[in-house]
């Protein structure tokens, strides 16, 4: 009796599954004739440009962070009493952490403008945000100071 009512129930479920499945049609045209191809080139190129640009400036901010902070703890370790180092020692690395949380505020405003600026340009193409299915990956500010 439960073999039974277990196999009726996986049958039902099955059936009311596939009768209730949304038939819906791909929103990017199969026929790669009816694609405006030229346009999405142009959109994936303005979009990975300008977060290619992006990174170059970001690591260039970082590089410049931790030249200004070498230079700084450098420095610091020079003073000639605990105290002056220690206040030295921090202000390099409070220096440092600004720097370095600009240079990623920085990037992930370019990438995320870029990302909007994609969709838009996309959505000009013919094509919706749901349809091309792509997703900007999150970048993460680093937990330590490098």
């Amino acid at each position: 009796m439960t073999r039974t009512l277990s196999i009726t129930a996986l049958v039902f479920f099955a059936a009311t599954g596939a009768a209730f499945a949304e038939s819906r049609p791909s929103q990017i045209p199969q026929n790669q004739a009816t694609l405006n191809v030229t346009c999405i080139q142009n959109a994936v190129e303005k979009r990975d440009s300008a977060i290619i640009t992006a990174h170059g400036a970001f690591n260039t901010s970082i590089t410049s962070a931790l030249t200004v902070r070498k230079d700084a703890l450098k420095s610091a370790w020079a003073k000639p009493t605990r105290q002056e180092r220690s206040s030295a020692r921090k202000a390099a690395y409070d220096t440092f952490r600004t720097s370095q949380k600009s240079a990623h505020e920085t990037l992930r405003s370019v990438r995320k403008t870029s990302w909007s600026t994609f969709d838009t340009d996309m959505k000009a193409c013919g094509i919706s945000k749901e349809a091309h299915n792509e997703r900007a990956s999150e970048v993460k500010e680093p937990t330590s100071s490098l």
